[in-house]
């Protein structure tokens, strides 16, 4: 099964942090998280939401942003859509704002002769600005 780049759901975030913790199965996993195959199986049905701390250590081990699982995980356990539709909103929020700082991040990489580039048209080769760099080729 082919992971998507960046986890959506929680049982993407669940097989993500299978695969990225190197565990065999969600038994596995449930015990490394601490909880009961059972309420791991509940979780990937949407009938068990984990709380904040769970979460956090789900998106740990998946190798994925701690602030950002959590507001995906109050969208998906909103209780109406009035809710949901808030969470949403501020999860498009941060979205959009670490875009625009990667974006700046680059802007201002991209001409630094950093790491023995002479030339502003030079690709970074090292620190902050290669980083920078690197990233927004990915976007």
């Amino acid at each position: 099964m082919a992971m998507p780049m960046h986890p959506t759901t929680l049982p993407d975030y669940l097989d993500l942090a299978k695969l990225r913790a190197d565990l065999r199965n969600d038994a596995t996993l449930a015990a490394k998280l601490g909880i009961t195959r059972t309420s791991l199986s509940q979780m990937r049905s949407g009938l068990l939401w984990p709380g904040d701390p769970l979460m956090l250590k789900i998106a740990d081990l998946a190798r994925e942003d701690g602030p950002m699982a959590l507001l995906m995980l109050n969208s998906w356990r909103a209780k109406d859509a009035f809710s949901k539709s808030a969470w949403d909103e501020l999860l498009a929020r941060f979205r959009q704002t670490a875009a625009a700082i990667l974006i700046a991040i680059g802007i201002s990489a991209v001409g630094a002769p950093i790491g023995g580039a002479t030339s502003a048209n030079a690709a970074p080769t090292s620190g902050h600005a290669a980083q920078a760099h690197c990233i927004l080729w990915k976007i």
